[in-house]
């Protein structure tokens, strides 16, 4: 697609296909497929596979209740490695000392996920609160970071699309991020709350089929 704000606000579906739409802006049979999908109402967290953090579903939300700081809590949304898809979700951070909420990607296991990722982060209470970051070997180097100020105790939207060496992130509708990084070709994607407590909600991973 020509114009990433298109990106940040189409319905996921209309994202995959725009994906696979050469400049001639004639698009190519392409649906999405979905890999995970739930607004947590049901009371079932079928799919995620955890690690680290006190987790609980109430009301409609995915909960980190755990506050101990620099504790890393992951939710991982699927066993499968993926290289393109578009995630999004509502997150809401809610205390602890590092207040810090990331979507990982491309990441290389569940247990241990130390030595590769990629992650975008959402950090409250500071004025650069959106990076981009990747972890090679175990070590990190930041990528990009936006002067975006999250709040305490309040929901924002995020959306996620990798392609390839393409990263964009969208939050409420509003592209922030349009990158391009080639050092991880696919892996494992999933949700972290960084000494952080809060919730998740409204969460959905597609993918091109």
């Amino acid at each position: 697609m020509k114009k990433f704000y298109e990106w940040a606000v189409l319905p996921l579906a209309a994202v995959i296909t725009a994906m696979f739409t050469p400049e001639t802006g004639i698009a190519m049979e392409k649906k999405a497929e979905v890999i995970y999908k739930s607004d947590f109402s049901s009371g079932k967290t079928e799919g995620l596979k955890f690690a680290g953090g006190a987790w609980k579903l109430e009301n409609g939300e995915l909960i980190q209740s755990n506050n101990t700081a620099h504790l890393i809590s992951r939710a991982f949304i699927s066993e499968k490695e993926l290289t393109d898809f578009v995630l999004e979700t509502r997150v809401k951070i809610t205390g602890g000392q590092q207040k810090t909420f990331c979507v990982m990607f491309r990441a290389d296991r569940i247990n241990e996920p130390d030595e590769v990722e990629y992650t975008v982060s959402l950090i409250a209470d500071t004025s650069r609160g959106l990076s981009i970051s990747k972890r090679i070997e175990g070590k990190w180097k930041l990528i990009q970071e936006k002067e975006i100020n999250f709040e305490i105790d309040r929901w924002y939207r995020i959306r996620l699309i990798v392609e390839g060496k393409r990263i964009k992130v969208a939050v409420d509708g509003v592209p922030q991020v349009d990158l391009e990084d080639d050092s991880l070709t696919k892996g494992l994607v999933g949700l972290t709350f960084y000494g952080a407590t809060g919730s998740v909600s409204d969460l959905e991973v597609v993918i091109p089929r």
